[in-house]
């Protein structure tokens, strides 16, 4: 069980200056799943601002109980989509404000799991192929969507552009025409393999999100 922290209480930040006055003072309400550089720009939306901060702290406290294990990638994607969805509800009068929020964690996702894929090792070939599927995989991975990560992992090794691996992902195109036989166990394997990585770095990401400090770095 993940114990957490609950540093998620309204925070009145403010600034002065020797020229600033009391009318100058701007409060700021603190949410920790909106990264303080975008979230200076919501200011005027104090009250879904709140509602976000606290449909994120009952996300994380709900999930500390569940177990971290497994190899299905689409568990932990179904996790992060019920904290995008919640968000949704709670802020359900102001659309726009809601659907921008989505966007923001959004991006911060894609970009964390770009991030991780990007040190994978690529020192054999079925391992540049899998560091390749992923980084495919992840720059298109649309976490409001239910999605079968199976089959968008298929997808993504099919469609990145042949370039020095092109033979490794010929191979793994190959997977959908051929019927037995060694290449066709071997691209089976590379799948596999670059399904155990997605998982790994869908779980980083997602314990992530349950720590006090979700933009923080990966551990």
């Amino acid at each position: 069980m993940i114990q957490l922290r609950n540093n998620t209480e309204d925070v009145l930040q403010t600034t002065m200056s020797p020229q600033d006055t009391d009318s100058d003072l701007i409060p700021m309400l603190w949410c920790p799943i909106i990264p303080p550089e975008e979230l200076s720009k919501l200011g005027e939306h104090e009250e879904d601002i709140r509602k976000v901060r606290e449909v994120y702290d009952d996300w994380r406290a709900s999930m500390s109980h569940k177990e971290i294990k497994g190899s299905d990638a689409g568990l932990y994607l179904d996790r992060i989509r019920m904290l995008m969805i919640g968000i949704g509800i709670a802020s359900g009068t102001n659309r726009l404000f809601a659907e921008t929020v989505q966007s923001i964690i959004s991006r911060r996702l894609r970009k964390q799991t770009l991030d991780l894929a990007s040190v994978l090792p690529e020192d054999t070939p079925p391992k540049k192929a899998v560091k390749r599927t992923l980084s495919e995989f992840f720059s298109e991975l649309k976490f409001m969507r239910d999605i079968d990560p199976e089959e968008e992992i298929k997808t993504a090794a099919i469609s990145r552009p042949s370039d020095s691996g092109g033979a490794i992902m010929s191979r793994l195109r190959s997977m959908f025409s051929k019927k037995g036989g060694g290449s066709t166990q071997l691209d089976d394997a590379t799948m596999r393999r670059a399904s155990v990585e997605a998982t790994r770095i869908l779980v980083k990401v997602y314990v992530q999100l349950l720590s006090p400090d979700p933009w923080g770095p990966a551990a």
